[in-house]
């Protein structure tokens, strides 16, 4: 999974260097930079996200006395 991420941080990093307009490389660095620290963050937060549902299922699946559904595990 590590390794997933630091792929695809790297392709970011590569598009934003691309797509961004021809100015100064420092600049471009920097906001290339920036660009790759949201897209982390986004998808920090998704898995975060994902990782709370799931453990809310389990905490109501616990409270009512009964197994996780197989449909939630996967």
């Amino acid at each position: 999974m590590f390794w997933y991420s630091v792929a695809l941080a790297v392709i970011g990093w590569a598009i934003a260097m691309t797509r961004l307009p021809a100015m100064e490389s420092r600049e471009r660095a920097r906001r290339a930079l920036g660009i790759l620290i949201l897209a982390v963050l986004a998808y920090v937060s998704v898995w975060l996200l994902l990782g709370t549902v799931a453990a809310a299922v389990g905490s109501i699946a616990a409270l009512r006395g009964g197994d996780i559904p197989r449909e939630t595990v996967g």
